[in-house]
């Protein structure tokens, strides 16, 4: 699920999982149908190799302006 890819800094390996989310599309019938109007964004990083640290996980949403009540 998502994209993950590693990555270090300071001299520590971390993974990091990207997960981007249609939670809501524009209705069939109108202009744009199936067009994502709202995304939810969820970046965890986890430390790798045995740390006492746990994973920090990042959750935001963004949407799009579309013309009309949806």
């Amino acid at each position: 699920e998502g994209f993950t890819e590693t990555t270090t800094n300071a001299g520590r390996p971390y993974t990091v999982v990207t997960v981007i989310e249609d939670l809501s599309v524009v209705p069939v019938g109108k202009p744009d149908a199936g067009a994502p109007t709202l995304k939810r964004i969820r970046v965890s990083v986890t430390p790798a190799g045995g740390t006492v640290f746990d994973t920090i996980t990042v959750t935001t949403l963004r949407s799009t302006q579309v013309v009309g009540t949806y």
